[in-house]
């Protein structure tokens, strides 16, 4: 029920917008904290056992398995919408979903591997993998890094729920994203070293602005011999 209600809430010609407007701020009262309840559960269910109860029949135990992996893809679901418009990717939320994207491997470590290697099992692994690397891309907000005044490179930014206002963040998403070189994580290589070249174009131009300032300061106090 989440997914209309979020796709709603983006379109104001939905003829649902205005219940989706006053029904999604009561359902999260706080969107930051709801967005990391889901990422918790999505990685609790990676790393679930088989109900002792169903070990014994390999059928039961494959089809738990598999049901298991449609929860895991209606949450990544729900997250990608989460964090299309209606939660700000802020460097801690960037770090924490990047993190439990890598330490997944894009959903392919799973407790239950071996039950999931039927081709209904191996396309929810790339239905849930297509999702994260969906999400791992848009909680990057290219567009708005590619804009003029899109980032700020400040001690004190205008705008401290965007990722870029937060050092600490941006190291900890450069190294998850090099830690894994594999080419299934190819995609979001690319868009990291967008990110990347925009946030060494964006201190060039501040260097380039200072040594400016500093030769302008200098000409005008500058005594005459």
């Amino acid at each position: 029920m989440l997914v209309p209600l979020f796709r709603a809430h983006q379109n104001p010609g939905n003829s649902i917008h205005d219940v989706a407007t006053k029904s999604l701020p009561a359902i999260m009262q706080n969107g930051h904290q709801f967005a990391l309840d889901l990422i918790t559960e999505y990685v609790r269910k990676t790393e679930m056992d088989i109900p002792e109860i169903l070990r014994a029949d390999p059928c039961t135990a494959s089809r738990w398995a598999k049901q298991n992996m449609k929860e895991q893809l209606m949450m990544l679901e729900v997250l990608f919408w989460t964090v299309w418009g209606c939660v700000p990717c802020d460097g801690p939320l960037v770090v924490r979903i990047y993190e439990a994207a890598y330490q997944t491997n894009l959903s392919s470590s799973q407790k239950n591997s071996t039950l999931l290697l039927d081709d209904e099992g191996n396309q929810l692994q790339q239905d849930c993998a297509a999702l994260w690397i969906l999400i791992t891309i848009e909680i990057l907000k290219l567009e708005r890094v590619a804009e003029d005044g899109g980032m700020e490179i400040s001690t004190t930014p205008s705008d401290r729920t965007f990722y870029p206002s937060s050092p600490k963040s941006l190291r900890r998403i450069h190294e998850t994203v090099t830690s894994n070189l594999s080419s299934q994580h190819a995609c979001t290589h690319l868009a990291w070293a967008f990110v990347l070249s925009r946030l060494t174009s964006k201190a060039g131009q501040l260097k380039e602005i200072i040594i400016s300032r500093l030769f302008r300061l200098l000409a005008s106090t500058s005594q005459p011999l």
